[in-house]
């Protein structure tokens, strides 16, 4: 009877563990699952506030989380960009709009010019001609304005073109050469030409000059021409310019008829004066 009872008691424990069993099991599994959603959601959290720069800390612990993806933070300056095209703009006068002068075109037209009238041994194999290049070799000259300077042995050498402003067209055309020591020689028609000759070229056997004063304290001789393509001259002035200084030179230039002034052109020298050309 005694081992009935304890028969009985056992196989009702049994019963009891084998109900018991599959619920423990069922809350550890839960408990995994609790515990990897919190921490998916926690490192998505991290994640998110580390990438808006929130809680940065790739930013805090770059040997130990640099490699988390972050938005890069705007660099704002508040200091004025003097090179901005919006400051630019602004300083700009209402309207202006810069005019696209044909570069190569006034290249080739000064460099003919140049080799047309000065002889060849004086012109060097690579002439540079610059926009905005005054004849006294700086640059602070108008758009519209080209030159080229170079020097040799006994002279220095500047030429210079004009477009018409805002045009591709040629305006003039112009040479200056200052010898080394021409100060001495006399300007008349005689002398005049030998000079010339020694530099220029296709230079008449006989040439006409009208001499005379520029500027008041500048004396000059000339042969200024018209032909059916437009006018040309050539001469030498020497004197004192408005420094004091004592100035030689000798000048050819040209003025094709679409030139805007072309009927007011009656020297080479013109051009030097404050005329309505805008030179």
């Amino acid at each position: 009877m005694e081992e009935s009872v304890n028969t009985s008691y056992n196989q009702n424990s049994e019963q009891q563990d084998d109900n018991v069993s599959p619920t423990a099991s069922s809350r550890k599994i839960d408990s995994i699952y609790l515990v990897v959603f919190i921490a998916v959601v926690f490192l998505a959290l991290i994640f998110t506030l580390n990438y808006f720069n929130i809680l940065p800390i790739s930013s805090l612990f770059p040997n130990q989380f640099g490699f988390l993806p972050h938005k890069e933070k705007a660099v704002v300056d508040n200091k004025p960009d003097k090179e901005s095209p919006k400051n630019q703009i602004a300083t700009m006068p209402t309207g202006y709009i810069r005019f696209p002068y044909d570069i190569p075109k006034a290249e080739k037209i000064l460099k003919d010019y140049v080799t047309d009238n000065i002889k060849e041994l004086l012109v060097p194999s690579k002439i540079e001609v610059k926009q905005n290049l005054l004849t006294t070799g700086e640059l602070r000259g108008t758009d519209y304005q080209f030159g080229a300077n170079w020097r040799s042995d006994n002279a220095i050498f500047n030429a210079a073109l004009h477009y018409i402003k805002n045009t591709n067209d040629l305006r003039d055309a112009e040479i200056f050469i200052t010898p080394k020591n021409a100060q001495s020689t006399p300007v008349d028609s005689t002398n005049s030409a030998a000079l010339i000759k020694t530099y220029l070229k296709n230079i008449p056997e006989t040439v006409n000059f009208d001499c005379g004063v520029f500027n008041e304290n500048i004396r000059y001789c000339e042969n200024f021409t018209i032909s059916d393509t437009g006018k040309s001259g050539i001469g030498v002035a020497r004197g004192i310019d408005e420094s004091g200084s004592d100035i030689s030179f000798i000048f050819s230039c040209l003025f094709p008829k679409n030139d805007s002034y072309y009927e007011k052109r009656t020297s080479c020298l013109l051009f030097n004066e404050k005329d309505p050309s805008g030179l």
